[in-house]
């Protein structure tokens, strides 16, 4: 998490998507629908990002956020009314030894 100011800011939607089973194969278990991971997507409804990223912003445009991966403008965005909607692509490589 880092700081920003309410005047440099605009909120916008983070989704980050996780594995989406808890089992390496859940084909091979008797009822793979025990094993789907309730927390594969995480969908962070305020998050607030500096406003100089609205400059030019397209669906599809990507993005670094600093320490937390790789993002990407999601087609469900309607940037002309600012609503912004962003998917996690990639993460980072410190934050995957963190876990």
């Amino acid at each position: 998490m880092n700081w920003i100011s309410a005047h440099e800011s605009f909120t916008s939607e983070v989704r980050v998507y996780g594995l989406l089973f808890t089992s390496e194969k859940p084909a091979s278990e008797a009822n793979f629908m025990n094993f789907l991971n309730q927390d594969s997507k995480i969908v962070h409804k305020n998050a607030k990002c500096h406003k100089d990223l609205l400059k030019n912003l397209k669906v599809f445009d990507r993005f670094q956020f600093e320490r937390k991966g790789y993002f990407v403008v999601d087609k469900d965005s309607d940037i002309g009314n600012g609503k912004i909607v962003w998917n996690k692509i990639v993460e980072t490589q410190d934050n995957k030894t963190k876990k």
